[in-house]
């Protein structure tokens, strides 16, 4: 059995827990079978697009969606993958990497101004790059982020 698809049906398995529903349940509101549900949660079976969008209404749970977009070979070129994190370590990583990109403003925006990445503006370039890269990953680790995550609040 593929792992990732293993994963993947842990994070459905999860995500329908949350919501309180039984697996008979939810396939009735899928209007699929009991064993077609249980074969994605043990991640015998990936769902079809159609059940996965339905799943991320009915579960209010966007990471099931862009998991799955991650599962196909472009979606996994092109996504970041995003770690299970609680939001306050997902709003600090995305501070470190704004105030990185901030640091090198002046000097990617000598990059930006003659359109042309000198030898010398290479490194400059690539520490831009990652930290943009930072940037995206934290923003859509905070988009797919599930609300069941527990956030630490400070008294006063």
């Amino acid at each position: 059995m593929n792992t990732i698809h293993k994963n993947y049906g842990r994070l459905i398995a999860n995500a329908r827990k949350n919501v309180g529903y039984s697996q008979e349940t939810v396939a009735e509101m899928l209007h699929i079978s009991v064993s077609s549900m249980r074969k994605y949660e043990t991640g015998e079976y990936l769902p079809q697009e159609d059940i996965v969008a339905q799943m991320v209404r009915l579960y209010n749970s966007p990471r099931l969606g862009y998991e799955w977009l991650r599962q196909n070979s472009v979606g996994e070129m092109l996504l970041p993958e995003v770690a299970h994190k609680p939001v306050y370590e997902i709003y600090s990583d995305i501070y470190r990497s704004i105030k990185e990109a901030k640091r090198l403003e002046d000097r990617l925006g000598n990059i930006v101004a003659d359109n042309v990445i000198e030898r010398h503006e290479q490194l400059t370039n690539s520490r831009g790059r990652v930290a943009f890269e930072k940037i995206i990953q934290g923003l859509f680790g905070y988009l797919v982020h599930e609300k069941t995550t527990p956030a630490r609040v400070a008294s006063r």
